[in-house]
């Protein structure tokens, strides 16, 4: 409990310290991490959703797209009827501060790629900051003795992650898509271990939770 207490103490201070909000940092993001839309755009968002409007705008592509939720640290775009891009603040000490930009592209299957930045809105290697499953993590390694589960596993054509940042604050989660890519349900439910990993933010980096 002490440490739950001590980690929303560290947030809220970092939060206070911190200048910038989401609205400044999403206005102010370079063209090329969000191409679809122009700065009129994005002030247009904000007004609506500051009136309580929907907020919709007419991308560069002359399609329409919208701002799904807005938070104190969290933002999300429709951006096409099957792509959408979210956008959170995750706090550390000392008031640094890191963006995660996700994107989501849904056909079959949703599949996600995320990117982090500092608020200069320089790119931060990856690998600094969390270590993202592969299909592997979410196999029963048991069962991953035996040649035909291997084989089926082998020849998943698909191998889609879609990424979760807002279901609980702090919180970031990997969901494996693409797992009916194994047509067979009994040889799937063997295979498939777990549909869902989980990782909690440090101040500094995610850190992947025991399962």
């Amino acid at each position: 409990m002490k440490r739950l207490l001590f980690t929303v103490w560290l947030v809220i201070t970092a939060q206070l310290a911190y200048s910038a909000d989401i609205k400044t940092l999403f206005v102010e993001m370079p063209d090329s991490i969000m191409p679809l839309l122009t700065k009129s755009n994005k002030l247009d968002f904000l007004d609506y959703a500051d009136m309580n409007m929907q907020a919709n705008a007419t991308n560069k592509l002359g399609g329409v797209s919208n701002m799904a939720d807005i938070k104190d640290d969290y933002l999300s775009l429709q951006m096409t009827s099957s792509s959408k891009v979210d956008m959170k603040l995750y706090y550390g000490k000392d008031s640094l501060l890191t963006i995660a930009i996700v994107e989501t592209v849904c056909g079959g299957y949703c599949d996600s790629k995320i990117t982090f930045y500092n608020e200069q809105w320089e790119q931060l290697a990856i690998e600094d900051i969390i270590e993202l499953p592969g299909i592997d993590d979410y196999l029963n390694r048991k069962a991953m003795r035996q040649t035909e589960n291997r084989d089926a596993v082998g020849n998943m054509i698909y191998r889609m992650f879609e990424i979760d940042m807002l279901s609980e604050p702090e919180m970031l989660k990997v969901k494996l898509t693409s797992k009916d890519a194994i047509t067979d349900d009994e040889l799937r439910n063997t295979i498939i271990e777990r549909e869902v990993i989980s990782f909690r933010w440090n101040g500094k980096r995610f850190v992947r939770l025991k399962q």
